[in-house]
Order: C-alpha cells, then structure tokens, then sequence
C-alpha cells in the first residue's frame, strides 16, 4: 500500500547516489498527488495539481561523449491532466514534453547509466523550445556530478523548480565526459522524469 511520506522522508531516498525502489517511487508520487484533509473518490481520482511521468525504457544504445544526448522518452507512464502535459515524437531524440499551461512547475529527473567509473563527470540539462523541433535554449541543469568510485552502475537524481510563463516543449540532455555510458534499466529502474504543476500564475 502506497503511503504518504514527509518531506525529509522523501529527500533521503533521492540524493546523489541513491537507488531509490519501486515502493520508494509509487509513495513519492503518493505524496507528490496527495491533497489536505479528507479525500472521497467516487469513479476516478481528481488530481489537485498535474502531474504527469515518462520513461526511456527501450532502444538503448551508448552515449555519444561530451556532447548532448537527448533522451528518447518512449512511454508515458502517467498523465493526470492532457491539457497540461503531452509527450511529442515518442522514442525519438526528438521527444520533448509539452507544458500547455503556464504556471510554477517542479521537475525530478533520474538518469540511469553503466560505466560510471573512472573520474567520468555528467551534465543532465533541462532544456526547452517553443516548436517540436526547434533550437533548444537551456532552463536548468539537474546535476554536475564526477564518478570518482568504482561503481558502474547509477542512478542519478536531480530536481528543478520553475516559473513557467508561456508553453513549450521541454527535453533532457545527458553529457558525459568519457566513457561512452550505456542507458541502464537494471531493477525495472529506467531514465525518468517527474513533472508536477505546483502552483498557478
């Protein structure tokens, strides 16, 4: 059973180099989607705020090094509102999420790769555009990270919080300085974002 988690609760299960599980997931979106007070659900669930999640779950090939790659999200695994959110050319390098509503939005990314190993540093960026596929303008970086262990198999965690004027069309970017990382999906746990609507304009 899904369970409504505090705040700290939460942040300990996605800092830098945390492998956060399944049931770790579904109570975060729990609490993510959960509003105050006394809740009756008659036929489906009325979200308070959007929310909406993707994955890049097939397809994999290794990561070109020191440039962009953007990643393919190829499934929607969740949508609570299609007027505010909207996945565009799925399973391209293209794909880019669709925010058709201004307001202030949270974004959690988690980019999972192998050959995380000798002093490799990654640049995860959220980038936005106001075509399909028009010239990308950075928002944000979710992490500028060195690997420095042994360890070659990661998950890294990021999260951004932003004031969203007009609509656009939003993608990832995953830079690795070496190393040619592979795009893992080890333990069901494949590269994903979380983006939640938490406030209006």
């Amino acid at each position: 059973m899904d369970t409504i988690q505090t705040k700290q609760t939460l942040k300990g299960w996605f800092v830098a180099g945390a492998r956060p599980t399944e049931s770790q997931f579904n109570d975060w979106i729990t609490t993510m989607v959960s509003v105050t007070g006394d809740q009756t659900i008659d036929g489906k669930l009325n979200f308070e705020q959007p929310v909406s999640s993707y994955a890049w779950t097939s397809n994999y090939g290794n990561l070109n090094n020191a440039s962009d790659n953007f990643v393919p999200f190829d499934s929607e695994v969740f949508n609570s509102d299609a007027s505010t959110f909207e996945l565009v050319n799925s399973g391209s390098v293209t794909a880019k999420i669709f925010i058709k509503d201004s307001g202030y939005y949270e974004f959690n990314s988690q980019v999972h790769l192998y050959d995380m190993f000798n002093n490799v540093d990654v640049l995860v960026k959220l980038l936005v555009t106001n075509a399909p596929t028009g010239p990308m303008s950075l928002v944000g970086i979710f992490n500028n990270e060195k690997f420095s262990e042994t360890t070659a198999d990661r998950l890294i965690n990021g999260n951004l919080t932003l004031k969203i004027d007009n609509t656009g069309y939003y993608s990832v970017s995953i830079n690795p300085s070496a190393n040619s990382p592979y795009p893992s999906n080890s333990n069901s746990t494949p590269t994903r974002l979380f983006i939640k609507r938490i406030g209006k304009l």
